[in-house]
């Protein structure tokens, strides 16, 4: 580094330079480039060596020196690129044009953000280039690698390079004046200047080799230039001039850009494609295989040369594409433009993939085709907004090439609109003017194909010509020398042959010469053999061929109308509607009998893109010429007019089915009733039901529960249940009750608990009596919808009818307590159920445990604990299972219930931890495996419970305890827990595990007081109860407080003592006092309390008065809690003030609140919600095993301006639930202080806001020993 400083300016550059060109891997030079990084960057930051001119950075060491580390792929540092931009700013004039041109390229092949200086920076290359250019007495040319370099620079940047330096460009070019461009009759000057430069250079190709027109033609792409036509001939003529010399990235940057501009990709492919088959994989990088995928998603869907990549170079696109492309779920803006065309009645899908799933349209409406497309600044030059970078502009060819049209929103308009009024209005106006035409006819879709010529030959690489000319290909042995090529093949014998192709070799090449031997019916056979196989590129080869062929070749017979309808068919799974229409449209031309098969089959190719409208109209023409329609297709196109709302012509299509003798299926009858229900037609819902069982089909369980949502809607209560009976009593089937008992299960499922006791009285008002299952109805229905008091109303009920509750029974009210947070009825039942006799399972067991646990009642917990380990040993809970898979140990908790799995979690972790013990070796739990933590019956079990609550409170749990876990997002919605094996058995024997276990084991047994934890269910549960009403009465009389006494930050900056600019300090001044007092620390927090109460009023204390203002306030909050004040003499020896002054001051403290000093903190808060957990206050241990740093945080919490717009309430509430989060405790917010307080992150906005302040307080604090305690 010391010889570094000595080397002059012009010496460093070129030493950088030198390495680039004796191409050194920078992972060797590391060292060195990163020291030269720092010399330079210190040389351009200090001045003070402006009297060493030989060590200055001049412009051929900059340019020398960019050029270097970008050649050599080394990224210096922003710091050091901005540095070197203001540097060449400074010193524009002194560059040559290649070095001008070198600091934009090598700017874009380090990917530099375009920051003030860089964007400053290529506005003077673009101004100094320009002017270099049309000075005609300079003798700095510019040659072709200097034009292409400082292109492709701004282009990759995505900055535009201006109108003047694409002009003089341009200029360069024609070697004329550049008033000849006359650029004040352009619409747009910018893009035209593009347009005459790309011109001018494919005019002059023989001044350019290959890669310099392919940059050119990639640059212009970038920057959004989309007239192609004039690209192709140069680049045609370059390829076949210099094509041995293309690379494949070359290759790749060709395909991307033709993908952008309107060029001929037919001509032009048709020369690429042998370079593109000659292309491995591996000579790709990333990004080039990424274009080379996007280019063929885009241009396949109407280029047929491109519907297929080579396989191996496809497969490593799509690992490139998966890497780069956002899957990630729709930004909050696309989820808001979705919610407002749901309200506006439209179909909506959000992240709608297609092209199997590589790519997403984030907010897609189905039924008209139409993609809407968000665009931003990052999808515009930086520089000009108006222009669109190449990027952007493929999105939207790529979706309309696939037949969608895109209509784009500017993200900037969406944000400015204020309410979904407004939002209505501008999609209703985008989507009138940018919708998809209407389609009439479809005999106007295929008139828009007859007599094209389209050439529709697939990634063909065959010659032209018959058979004859494809007998003596070379290349190698062909397949076709294993066969007797004198004989017949069967069927199976050709696809065997062609499947054995490499994916160079064309089929028609080795295959043609055997077609003649086929009849038309076994040729449409292999063609639908090889596509049902993977195979349907080479179906569509062979067919192409076949039918390119001039009528009266042999061969050509094969393309008869089955034949035709088989690749119709075809086009349905390959989404190729277009296609399907052409055919159809070839076939009418070519005078075939377009009978039922070719009309089914276009039918369901349209059904298949999801074209209804298209397929209504198929349907009407089969209909109108009396054309039978295959059982299949009429289910598949009623399902696809009910998905876009056209659910009347669904109807009449279920009369023609059912007029034409097909029976539909329930299936299809339940899907009108929801639909109709849905679209408001609730009448129309109950006549397919009577429909439906007029034809003798039987109603199965999801017929009721449609009907159920139909009858809601049925209008009043009364209305419904009218509108029931009736259509009870038209039913026919004679078994009333049945019929009842159905729709009572339906309203189960579908949480009408109103309905289903009202069905359940007029039902009994009938003389029907009810049994157990719809007693067992019943308490479910309520259980659903949170109603425990009407669930025990009907389980009371029971005994009234002589209906003996069962397991089931038990379960539901169970559950239905449960979910209404009553912890103690539940146990109850429980107990209860045992004592009836029947057998709890896993689920009843699980809610039961799981509503004890999450009370955060050390009397509940233990109690939980207990009848956990009793039905892990009886097996009525499913124990944690483990499986070694690939390196990963995985373990499956097996949960159903939050209270369950990290129970289970423990008591696994304390076995692994007895194991290892026992053998520290144990190969099952080698260092170099992983430990995964999964939940469900089995990891791809569909039944996994409430999953994601589950894992998140393990996580918690674990990662509280300073446990080796971190979550890993896989393929479930809520991810696993993994953990490296040798950490963790370090944490299994470590302090931190030993208090995660006591969490979970001993902790509740130890945390309730002596005389609590002997007490029976009957007795504690009384005990509870008083409990309850006391910490009830508690918060009442704060919650009071609250009311009366509200902080507001507005009037406290308002007071012109500067309150709030010195509160932090007069906070900590107090605390400190305190401690120095010996008081307790609620009695400090109680007088910082009164000191706001006190500004609130409109006290003016003076700064030099606020350490005695703070005495006054701590000796009276000492009063309000029942403590003996300081003396007076101890506070004014501690602050120097007078005994007289510091009563003089209490007694206008007491005169300003109308003598009411009360004064209540989050501190005071926290006592009567430790209280309500069943803690004692005086049993350290307890409450930190309670409330773990909660205490210390809120004395954190005391100097946070931000809370003071809160309650002490609220804040004492989230204290709480961020310090039992931060020690992993579960729950974190115990149901019994949700059921106390009516605070839930869900429901109260103000709580998640507290507790995210909160958490952020947390690193602040010791979670071990706070300032103050209780």
């Amino acid at each position: 580094m010391q010889q570094l400083r000595n080397v002059d300016g012009q010496g460093l550059g070129l030493i950088l330079w030198a390495y680039a060109k004796f191409g050194y891997a920078a992972a060797r030079s590391q060292s060195f480039l990163e020291q030269a990084g720092q010399e330079a960057l210190r040389r351009l930051s200090d001045s003070s060596h402006d009297s060493e001119p030989h060590l200055q950075l001049g412009a051929q060491a900059l340019s020398n020196m960019v050029y270097a580390f970008a050649a050599l792929g080394h990224h210096p540092g922003i710091e050091l690129l901005s540095a070197i931009a203001k540097g060449v700013q400074s010193q524009l004039r002194d560059f040559l044009p290649q070095g001008l041109s070198n600091i934009a390229w090598a700017y874009a092949k380090l990917g530099a953000p375009l920051s003030t200086d860089i964007c400053q920076l290529l506005e003077g290359l673009a101004v100094e280039a320009a002017s270099q250019l049309l000075d005609i007495r300079s003798r700095r040319k510019f040659i072709p690698q200097n034009l292409t370099n400082m292109l492709y620079g701004y282009a990759a940047l995505g900055y535009n390079p201006g109108m003047m330096l694409l002009v003089a460009m341009a200029k360069e070019l024609q070697q004329t004046k550049a008033s000849q461009v006359q650029t004040g009759t352009l619409h747009n000057p910018g893009s035209s200047a593009m347009g005459r430069l790309v011109s001018d250079v494919m005019q002059r190709p023989k001044k350019f080799c290959q890669k310099q027109l392919i940059n050119v033609f990639w640059g212009a792409a970038c920057l959004g230039h989309t007239d192609g036509k004039v690209l192709t001939a140069p680049l045609i003529e370059a390829i076949d001039a210099q094509g041995q010399d293309m690379t494949a990235n070359d290759v790749s940057n060709l395909m991307w850009a033709s993908a952008v501009c309107a060029s001929d990709t037919e001509a032009l492919f048709s020369k690429m494609a042998p370079k593109l088959s000659a292309v491995l994989p591996e000579d790709m990088r990333k990004d080039s295989l990424v274009r080379v995928l996007q280019a063929q998603l885009s241009l396949g869907a109407s280029h047929h040369k491109l519907q297929h990549l080579p396989a191996g170079l496809r497969s490593d696109a799509i690992a490139a594409w998966r890497k780069t492309s956002d899957e990630s779920n729709p930004s909050e803006m696309y989820t808001e433009i979705a919610s407002t065309l749901d309200s506006m009645g439209l179909s909506v899908m959000l992240n709608h993939p297609i092209e199997d799933g590589l790519i997403h349209i984030h907010v897609a409406l189905l039924h008209s085709r139409t993609a809407l497309q968000l665009e931003g600044p990052a999808d515009h030059c930086i520089n000009d907004r108006q222009q669109l970078l190449g990027s952007a502009l493929l999105r939207r060819r790529t979706l309309e090439r696939h037949g969608w049209k895109v209509v784009v929103i500017q993200s900037n308009d969406w944000t400015g609109l204020e309410d979904t009024t407004q939002r209505i209005a501008f999609l209703e106006q985008l989507l009138g003017t940018a919708g998809k035409p209407s389609v009439d006819t479809m005999q106007s879709l295929l008139a828009q194909f007859s007599g094209t010529g389209l050439d529709a030959q697939l990634w063909s690489l065959a010659p032209d010509g018959g058979p004859d000319a494809l007998t003596g290909l070379q290349g190698g042995p062909s397949p076709m020398s294993m066969l007797d090529s004198q004989a017949p093949l069967p069927v199976s014998e050709l696809k065997r042959v062609i499947e054995m192709l490499p994916l160079e070799r064309s089929a028609v090449a080795v295959v043609a010469p055997c077609l003649a031997t086929l009849e038309p019916a076994d040729f449409a056979a292999l063609l639908s053999e090889l596509a049902r196989d993977n195979h349907a590129f080479r179906a569509w080869q062979l067919f192409d061929w076949v039918r390119s062929l001039p009528e009266g070749q042999v061969v050509r017979r094969l393309c008869d109308s089955n034949t035709y309808v088989t690749m119709i068919t075809l086009c349905g799974p390959w989404h190729q509607l277009p296609r399907a229409l052409h055919l159809m449209a070839d076939m009418q031309a070519q005078q075939m009998e377009c009978g039922p098969q070719a009309y089914a089959a276009l039918l369901n190719a349209a059904l298949k893109c999801g074209e209804g409208s298209l397929a209504v109209d198929v349907y009407r023409q089969m209909k109108g010429q009396g054309m039978p329609l295959p059982h299949r297709l009429f289910h598949t196109l009623i399902d696809v007019l009910v998905k876009i709302g056209k659910w009347q012509e669904a109807v009449v299509v279920m009369d023609d089915m059912r007029s034409g003798g097909q029976a539909v299926e329930v299936q299809t009858y339940n899907l009108m009733i929801v639909t109709c229900t849905k679209m408001g037609h609730p009448f129309s819902a109950i006549n397919m039901y009577k429909r439906m069982v007029s034809d003798g089909v039987p109603p199965n369980t999801k017929t009721f529960t449609a009907l159920i949502g139909t009858f809601a809607k049925c209008g009043p209560l009364e209305s419904a249940l009218d509108t029931i009976q009736n259509v009870i009593q038209q039913d026919g089937s004679g078994s009333a009750i049945g019929t009842y008992a159905a729709l009572m299960s339906a309203c189960e499922k579908a949480g009408q608990w109103d309905l289903a006791i009202a069905l359940f009285d007029r039902m009994t008002a009938l003389n029907c009596k009810p049994d157990v299952s719809i007693f067992n109805s019943m308490i479910a229905a309520c259980a659903h919808g949170g109603e425990h008091q009407k669930a025990q109303a009907m389980f009371d009920r029971m005994a009234e009818h002589g209906c003996k509750p069962d397991a089931v029974t038990f379960a539901n009210l169970i559950r239905a307590y449960k979910k209404g947070g009553q912890w103690c009825r539940a146990l109850a039942t429980f107990e209860a159920m045992q004592t009836s006799g029947s057998r709890p399972h896993a689920a009843v067991y699980s809610s039961v445990i799981d509503v004890l646990w999450q009370t955060g009642l050390p009397w509940a917990q233990a109690r939980a604990l207990q009848l956990f380990e009793s039905a892990v040993k009886t097996n009525c809970l499913p124990a944690a299972t483990e499986a070694s898979k690939k390196g990963t140990l995985k373990v499956d908790l097996q949960a159903l219930t939050v209270g369950v799995a990290v129970l289970s979690m423990d008591r696994w972790l304390m076995g692994l931890r007895d194991t290892v013990s026992r053998d520290p070796a144990l190969g099952a739990y080698d260092i170099n495996r992983k430990l995964a933590v999964v939940n469900g019956m089995g990891e791809h079990s569909r039944a996994q419970g409430n999953s994601s609550a589950v894992k998140e409170a393990v996580g918690a749990s674990l990662i509280g305890a300073r446990g080796p876990f971190r979550l890993v997002q896989d393929h479930s919605r809520s991810g696993r827990l993994e953990a490296s094996t040798l950490p963790l058995k370090k944490w299994l024997f470590s302090e931190s595990f030993d208090k995660y276990h006591r969490m979970f084991s001993s902790g509740p047994a130890t945390s309730m007081r002596s005389d609590v934890s002997k007490l029976e269910t009957a007795e504690y549960l009384e005990h509870e109860q008083a409990q309850a009403d006391q910490c009830y009465d508690m918060l009442l009389a704060i919650r009071k407080y609250e009311e009366l006494h509200a902080l507001s930050p507005k009037v406290l900056h308002s007071n012109s003592s500067g309150y709030l600019q010195q509160r932090k300090q007069l906070v900590a001044f107090t605390l400190q006092v305190g401690q120095a007092l010996h008081l307790r620390g609620q009695t400090a927090h109680a007088a910082v309390a009164l000191m706001d109460r006190v500004t609130m009023a409109g006290a003016r204390i003076p700064p030099n008065f606020a350490p005695l203002f703070a005495c006054a306030c701590l000796r009276l909050a000492s009063v309000c809690e029942g403590a003996p004040a300081p003396a007076p003499l101890s506070i004014a020896t501690l602050v120097n003030f007078p005994e007289s002054a510091l009563e003089r001051l209490e007694w206008n403290i007491r005169h300003v609140l109308h003598n009411d000093t009360s004064c209540i903190s989050p501190t005071h808060c926290l006592k009567v919600y430790i209280q309500r957990l069943g803690c004692d206050l005086n049993n350290s241990e307890a409450v930190q095993q309670a409330a773990g740093c909660a205490f210390a945080l809120a004395t954190e919490a005391l100097s946070d301006l931000t809370l003071l717009q809160f309650p002490p309430s609220l804040i004492a509430a989230a204290l709480l639930m961020s310090a039992r989060k931060h020690q992993g405790a579960v729950p974190a917010w115990p149901s019994v202080l949700a059921q106390l307080t009516g605070f839930s992150e869900a429901g109260t906005p103000a709580f998640g806001a507290v507790i995210n302040q909160t958490m952020r307080l947390i690193s602040k604090i010791d979670s071990h020993h706070g300032m103050y305690g209780p």
